[in-house]
């Protein structure tokens, strides 16, 4: 995935993806052209992390930034409901099954039920992407499944949008 990590370009690789990404980086010297002109790129930091991605009995509160649950289908859906709170209980199962395909993206059998509760959800923001405006969320949630920091969750995360960061 790629990301803006702290106003700075990242990329995001899990499990296989971190071995490939070490072997493109250490093959490169990353020079391009910008018009007329050669550049050489260069990085700043490699900063590989474990993290163990699975059900606990416990809870895990993170923040989930710019996130888009919504597609053409369910935004009718989600509009049409009157109640605040059947909105978040529908948000929340979207969350639910952005978590199911992360885990399934990465190859993670969960074998026990996602628990997940949005704690706190900002205004929606209206976002264009590729011409189509979306709405994007700001959200706190709690969730038993232990995720690492800037994993993306929802829909185009793999240019920045619904990017989880651990609360304490």
């Amino acid at each position: 995935q790629y990301k803006r990590i702290h106003k700075k370009a990242a990329i995001f690789c899990i499990g296989e993806g971190v071995d490939v990404m070490g072997e493109f980086l250490s093959a490169n010297n990353f020079s391009i052209m910008l018009g007329e002109r050669p550049v050489k790129l260069t990085i700043e930091a490699v900063s590989p992390k474990r993290t163990l991605v699975q059900t606990w009995d416990s809870v895990f509160r993170y923040h989930l930034n710019n996130w888009i649950p919504l597609n053409s289908t369910n935004y009718q859906d989600y509009k049409d409901i009157e109640e605040i709170s059947e909105r978040i209980a529908f948000l929340e199962k979207i969350l639910i099954g952005n978590l199911l395909s992360f885990a399934k993206g990465v190859n993670i059998e969960v074998k026990e039920q996602i628990q997940c509760k949005l704690i706190s959800l900002r205004e929606p923001r209206i976002v264009e992407i590729k011409k189509i405006k979306m709405m994007s969320f700001d959200a706190e949630f709690r969730t038993n499944i232990s995720l690492p920091d800037y994993v993306g969750l929802g829909k185009h995360v793999s240019v920045g949008y619904g990017t989880v960061v651990k609360t304490h």
